[in-house]
């Protein structure tokens, strides 16, 4: 989905501002891991390679980016670089606990779409709130695409039926209350 809304898009420049970044479960999860750094490109899918590269991240482990090179939209043969220097000495960045829940790179290839449909459907994992944690701020229930989060009680409430494991809810409680439970 986020390939054919990139090409609908199609934007002209895009900047990635990485003078703060973020790693882990952000945006407000996550911890700050400085880059110092201004990206600007013409084409933001080899951009995406490329800072994928600097978070010390395999490209091709990000399903997005390695979609973009397996449909050539992505150039990563054809990355040149213009203004400063690379900063020496960039550490990995931490990736977030939703990572864990792509088993799709750890099989053949040729069997990455069957397992992952099966994985989808028998191995879902799903948002958990800490109601001790949580302080019923609802920033959950309104980052939800699905809408399946309701405020009750001053707490956050699920339901699993149309959850779609976004975790869109885990990247904006600013309580940290929201993590993966993994279906084993």
């Amino acid at each position: 989905m986020l390939l054919e809304l990139a090409q609908t898009v199609n934007p002209a420049v895009t900047i990635i501002d990485a003078i703060d970044a973020m790693e882990g479960n952000g945006p407000t999860g996550g911890t700050s891991h400085p880059l110092n750094l201004i990206m600007a490109a013409r084409d933001f899918y080899t951009q995406d390679y490329f800072a994928a590269q600097l978070m010390k991240l395999n490209p091709m482990d990000v399903v997005m980016i390695r979609q973009a090179v397996e449909r050539g939209l992505a150039l990563p043969d054809e990355i040149e670089l213009a203004g400063e220097q690379i900063p020496e000495g960039l550490t990995p960045f931490e990736k977030p606990d939703t990572h864990k829940l792509d088993f799709s790179t750890s099989v053949p290839p040729f069997l990455a779409r069957p397992a992952t449909m099966l994985m989808k459907h028998f191995l879902k994992s799903y948002p958990k709130v800490n109601p001790d944690i949580c302080v019923g701020c609802g920033r959950c229930a309104e980052s939800c695409p699905a809408h399946i989060i309701k405020i009750k009680d001053k707490k956050a409430h699920f339901t699993k039926k149309g959850c779609i494991s976004c975790f869109c809810c885990q990247e904006m409680c600013p309580a940290k209350a929201i993590s993966v439970k993994r279906a084993l």
